[in-house]
Order: structure tokens, then C-alpha cells, then sequence
């Protein structure tokens, strides 16, 4: 009986199954393309085409760990070095005693005031710091207005968790005292060996 339709459809044909691989090296080459080649121990890394198809890059994407995270790294804020980044550290003074010392003898005073922004300079290796600028009178001004910010980023960089630092009036009337004290925090942040 037919009613005039249309004709039944062919059975859907999805393909059979995939010709055979050849090995590699031996025929056709691999439909999905080759890996690429790994780089030897020691090398330099492969370089991996930019995203907007312009010159490669030689950096890939941070490898993950074991747990599939990225890496922890140590994040500094924008402005202040990393703890432990000073150069070499000064000597450990007793600021009572440099005080009184100073107080009687005046060039024991300058000397050590000269001494202790020479490992200043150093520990910071700044050169802005010039420990010459002591003994002339206005440019001595300007070393103590900018001593307290220098004696902050000594401590910053010594790991002292919220450093604080001296007044610049104290620095200006007493700083045989309080420079002696604030340097000794830096050369020692724990307080363990000349506890």
C-alpha cells in the first residue's frame, strides 16, 4: 500500500572506522601534527609563539607543582626591598655610653657619628648617604632631615615586622643616642645576640 509519500531515507552512513596509523617515520605523516621536540638538560627553554602572532617568547607559563598550584612566591610591596636584601652590617654600640663618651669628648662624638653612617651607606649601599656631609654645617642640616628615612629602610630591609623610627627632633638633639639604638635593631633584628 503506498500513500504517496516520499521515499524512505538511506540509513545514515557515519564513516567506518579510521585508516590505520602508520609508525612513525615509516608513511603518512600524523594528522594532529608532531609534539615538540623536548629541550635538552641545561638549554635554553623552546620559545612559544606569542598568543597575537607576533615574535615568539622564550619564558613559558610557570610550571605548576604537585598539587596543582603554582608556586608560592614571596610577595614584596611595590616600593620597599625584600627583607635581607642589605649589603654588610655594622658594629653593635652601647648608645648610653656613646652618649656620654661624646659628651666629653667631642671628636669621639663625630667620629662615631661619621662611622655610623659609613655602615649606613654600606648596609644600604646607597650613595646617597655621604658620611663627609657630617662636618659641613649646611649639608649637615639636610643628612639629619633625611636620616630617619634612610634608618626606616635599613629596618625594612632587615625584616623588623612595622619598623618604626626616632622623631627627627631626637636625631637632631640626642642622635648619638638614638642612632647607635636604631642601628643596633638592624644589626641585630632579633635582639638574641646582644640580648
Amino acid at each position: 500500500m503506498d500513500f504517496g509519500g516520499p521515499p524512505p531515507a538511506p540509513p545514515m552512513d557515519f564513516g567506518g572506522p579510521p585508516p590505520p596509523a602508520a609508525a612513525p617515520g615509516l608513511g603518512a605523516p600524523d594528522p594532529y601534527g608532531a609534539p615538540p621536540p623536548a629541550p635538552a638538560y641545561g638549554g635554553p627553554p623552546p620559545a612559544f609563539p606569542d598568543p597575537s602572532g607576533q615574535a615568539p617568547y622564550a619564558n613559558p607559563p610557570a610550571p605548576f607543582g604537585q598539587n596543582g598550584f603554582a608556586p608560592q612566591q614571596a610577595m614584596v610591596p611595590a616600593g620597599q626591598p625584600a627583607a635581607g636584601m642589605g649589603g654588610p652590617k655594622g658594629q653593635f654600640r652601647n648608645p648610653i655610653m656613646v652618649l656620654l663618651i661624646s659628651m666629653f669628648c667631642f671628636v669621639y662624638g663625630l667620629y662615631q657619628y661619621y662611622v655610623m653612617l659609613g655602615e649606613l651607606k654600606d648596609y644600604l649601599q646607597s650613595d646617597e648617604i655621604n658620611p663627609i656631609h657630617a662636618f659641613i654645617p649646611i649639608l649637615q642640616l639636610l643628612l639629619i632631615f633625611k636620616l630617619p628615612g634612610w634608618v626606616l629602610e635599613a629596618k625594612q630591609r632587615a625584616g623588623i615586622p612595622n619598623p618604626e623610627v626616632t622623631n627627627i627632633l631626637f636625631y637632631w638633639f640626642f642622635g648619638l643616642y638614638f642612632l647607635p639604638k636604631d642601628l643596633n635593631e638592624v644589626w641585630d633584628p632579633t635582639g638574641q645576640l646582644h640580648g
